[in-house]
């Protein structure tokens, strides 16, 4: 086929993106009306100009134009980078632009297809600076809530010790705990930075050793051995299935190991294929009392364990003794209720 420049000039020209010809050398041969309006140069500025006076110095390299050739062979259709060019009133201008070398005659060409992309990258720093501000916003709320909940922490410890009644001393300790457990995710969540979701080994490794503090129990008399995979579970999962730990783990403490007797808790989180989580506890203490109904308990710890198992959507399942188990599933997504 035999090369027709006056033809690829009246392509060039009527074609509604702004385009450049360059030839292997990086000079400018041919230019259409919009190149010259997106550049603010006229045609007779730029023909037989080295490309380099486009590009900002910032960006400048020795051998720009070799790579800009070497990309342009290996460029597949469609493909698309983006640029800042450099206005002839020393302004830049974002730009998104395609490439394709040809051969015309007996030499080879560069045809740079370029589009102003200003205002999407305005709209995406808007964006940007827009996630900025909701984290800084959440930063503050969680740690807000979490002193808070310290307060609160503080204030049901000051009642606790002037509670004569070793029954009302264990049930304010109780809601100590569970207040704790969920100002610690709050505590992960504002240290991590990470607002999505919680990671729920740090967690653990927090949470259980201010639970063996609590009840006053020794790492030597009681093990632990906590596999959580780093799992992360998304805030209105997080909290539930705190304090589902904080309860399983503060019924073994006081009621699985009594007159020093020695055993192990272990505690699994892992992700069970499908989007489910498997939250798994079992101790070898001296199981479930027979005349306690575990589908429909009575005491406050198992029906927190309940309710919250439901709020989850998820499936309960106990094992009473050698060892006692519970095991509960739930989908890491909980849809929402149509109204």
């Amino acid at each position: 086929m035999i090369f027709n420049e006056e033809r690829l000039r009246e392509i060039i020209e009527f074609a509604p993106n702004s385009l450049m010809i360059l030839d292997q050398s990086g000079v400018i041969v041919l230019l259409n009306k919009e190149a010259e309006l997106l550049l603010g140069y006229s045609r007779e500025a730029l023909l037989s100009r080295h490309f380099e006076v486009l590009v900002p110095e910032h960006s400048r390299d020795p051998h720009g134009m070799e790579k800009l050739m070497a990309g342009a062979k290996k460029a597949l259709l469609g493909e698309r980078h983006d640029f800042h060019l450099l206005r002839s009133d020393g302004s830049e201008v974002p730009v998104e632009v395609g490439m394709k070398l040809f051969e015309a005659g007996d030499r080879s060409l560069l045809l740079y297809a370029m589009t102003d992309i200003s205002r999407r990258k305005q709209q995406e720093e808007s964006i940007k600076s827009a996630l900025r501000e909701k984290e800084v916003l959440l930063s503050e709320i969680h740690h807000r809530v979490k002193n808070n909940m310290q307060i609160i922490d503080s204030l049901i410890d000051l009642q606790t010790s002037r509670a004569s009644d070793p029954e009302i001393r264990n049930s304010l300790r109780a809601s100590r705990n569970r207040i704790k457990s969920m100002a610690l995710i709050h505590q992960t969540i504002y240290q991590s930075k990470d607002f999505a979701a919680v990671n729920f080994a740090i967690f653990l490794d927090t949470l259980i050793p201010i639970l063996f503090s609590s009840f006053n129990t020794d790492t030597k008399q009681v093990k632990v051995a906590v596999d959580a995979a780093e799992v992360r579970l998304p805030m209105n999962l997080a909290i539930p299935c705190g304090l589902i730990v904080n309860e399983l783990v503060s019924n073994a403490l006081k009621h699985a190991f009594p007159l020093g007797r020695k055993g192990e808790i272990r505690l699994k989180l892992a992700s069970d294929g499908d989007r489910m989580i498997l939250l798994e506890f079992c101790d070898d203490g001296i199981g479930i009392p027979e005349d306690i109904k575990v589908e429909n308990p009575k005491s406050l710890g198992l029906r927190i364990i309940t309710l919250l198992s439901l709020q989850l959507h998820g499936i309960l399942t106990t094992e009473r003794a050698s060892p006692t188990r519970f095991t509960l599933r739930f989908p890491l997504g909980i849809q929402k209720a149509a109204a």
